[in-house]
């Protein structure tokens, strides 16, 4: 459990988010937490809530082969609970009337592409549920880059919002999120 004390956070690389504490300094990977987040609220809405939905002015058409409408048509339920809102799909389209409020129009093509390719990687491996990939998949996909700048409110939110995670230490990739350096190891440095 890590305490942050209220204080400015800053972006350092535009990689890192630098926030003191009381033992020391918390350094966090934006992307790694920003994933976190994301994962968490997805399986959150996968499984129980259902994410809210934007409606499409025009429908929106993304091509795929007969095999991907087919995975597609199977991961149904789940990415309609995330707000996908499946209008009709033919010998060659997905056509959504409506998508997750949280995802630019212009992103779902890639989103899909990016689903695709991750669950015929993940199924061979055999390890995840389908709600886990699709979670992860579209965490992956949406969460924050490297090399972007973050205003002192996302650096906030990014925050805030990664310690009330279930799992605020490890990335849905099993990666670190965050280290600490303690006035101690600092003063450490500082005597050689």
């Amino acid at each position: 459990e890590v305490d942050t004390v209220s204080q400015k956070k800053y972006q350092l690389q535009k990689k890192y988010i630098v926030s003191p504490i009381k033992s020391g300094l918390l350094i966090i990977d934006q992307r790694r937490a920003h994933q976190r987040i994301l994962y968490e609220q997805f399986l959150t809405n996968i499984t129980i809530l259902n994410g809210a939905s934007q409606q499409l002015l025009f429908s929106l058409s993304i091509i795929l082969s007969k095999q991907e409408i087919e995975l597609i048509k199977e991961l149904k339920e789940p990415l309609e609970n995330l707000g996908f809102v499946f209008e009709k799909f033919t010998k060659e389209t997905v056509v959504f009337s409506g998508i997750p409020s949280n995802i630019q129009e212009s992103k779902v093509a890639t989103l899909l592409d990016d689903l695709i390719s991750d669950i015929h990687v993940d199924f061979k491996t055999d390890s995840f549920s389908q709600n886990d990939i699709i979670a992860k998949s579209m965490a992956k996909n949406l969460a924050v880059k490297s090399g972007i700048s973050l205003s002192d409110l996302e650096l906030e939110s990014i925050v805030n919002s990664l310690f009330a995670c279930k799992d605020p230490n490890i990335s849905p990739f099993n990666k670190p999120i965050f280290i600490t350096i303690t006035v101690d190891d600092l003063e450490k440095r500082f005597s050689l």
